[in-house]
Order: structure tokens, then C-alpha cells, then sequence
């Protein structure tokens, strides 16, 4: 009996994740990172910043975007910030992606956010998504 609540647990928490990529996934492009360095930096330190974030490159342009976008949020306009959180993605992409997209559930703390009812879930990782997206349309 555990195993299968267990494994509806489980299935309800991926196709949660699922729901949620699907609404992040289309602003993991370049054009959305270049309007946020735009909005985060003045227009003279925009090279630099491209430069900053080209030092991580993903399998793909949506996971480089991703990771581009992820580590623009975390900096809060500070170049130094997005130096370290750049640095960090290259060693562990979870270490930009995790606070950026998930930050309630971060502060929770995964153990915690585990023992939470789905309705409980579900709520905390709409606050995230909405969160991450109204930070994207800010542009």
C-alpha cells in the first residue's frame, strides 16, 4: 500500500513539474535573456554582461537561455552576483535553477515542501511560477 501511494505521490509531482515547464519553457530564449540584461543593466555594461553569461553555454539554446535567465534573476543587477551565480551553474546548473525558479520551496526546504499536501504543493509552486513570470514580464 505505501508503494503506491508512494508512486501517485510521485506521478502527481512530476506531472506538476510538467505543467510548470510548460509555461516556463517558451521564455527560455535569447531575445527574453537580451531584454532583461537591457532592463537589469545600463545599456554600456550590456557587452560585459553578454560576455559574463556566454561563459556558460548548455546543451541547447533554451538550457543556456534557462540558466542565462535563472542567473540575471539571482544578481539583482549586480555584476559581481552574476559572476558567482555563472561560476556556480557551470559546477551544479541546480544551484542557479533552484532559487531562481523555486524560491518558496527553496526556503521550505525539500524535506519540508515533501511533507506538504498536494493542495499545499500545488500552492507553493504557483507562487513560484508566478513569481518567476511576472519578474520575466516586468520587461
Amino acid at each position: 500500500m505505501t508503494q503506491a501511494i508512494n508512486r501517485a505521490a510521485e506521478a502527481r509531482d512530476i506531472e506538476r513539474g510538467k505543467r510548470v515547464m510548460a509555461k516556463l519553457w517558451p521564455h527560455f530564449r535569447r531575445e527574453v535573456v537580451e531584454s532583461i540584461v537591457k532592463r537589469l543593466f545600463p545599456e554600456h555594461e550590456a557587452g560585459e554582461i553578454r560576455q559574463i553569461l556566454n561563459d556558460y553555454q548548455g546543451d541547447s539554446e533554451e538550457g543556456s537561455s534557462r540558466i542565462h535567465l535563472d542567473a540575471l534573476k539571482l544578481s539583482d543587477g549586480s555584476r559581481e552576483k552574476l559572476r558567482e551565480k555563472i561560476k556556480a551553474a557551470k559546477q551544479d546548473s541546480r544551484e542557479v535553477i533552484l532559487p531562481a525558479e523555486n524560491p518558496k520551496s527553496t526556503d521550505l526546504g525539500w524535506v519540508a515542501y515533501l511533507r506538504l499536501s498536494d493542495e499545499e504543493k500545488d500552492r507553493v509552486t504557483n507562487e513560484d511560477l508566478n513569481q518567476y513570470l511576472n519578474w520575466i514580464e516586468k520587461r
